[in-house]
């Protein structure tokens, strides 16, 4: 998509791999304030991400 990652790591596509969200900065400031979102989690319909 041409979007630059500014933070974290892309998504790894290998089976097994950790679940990753990736969340654009506005999200990330509305949900940790201004905490580090790096290694935080995410609950969605019950799965943690």
């Amino acid at each position: 998509m041409g979007i630059p990652l500014l933070r974290g790591r892309d998504f790894n596509p290998h089976p097994g791999s950790e679940k990753v969200a990736i969340i654009n900065e506005n999200l990330a400031k509305y949900l940790f304030a201004d905490e580090d979102p790096i290694g935080r989690q995410l609950r969605m319909d019950g799965d943690a991400y």
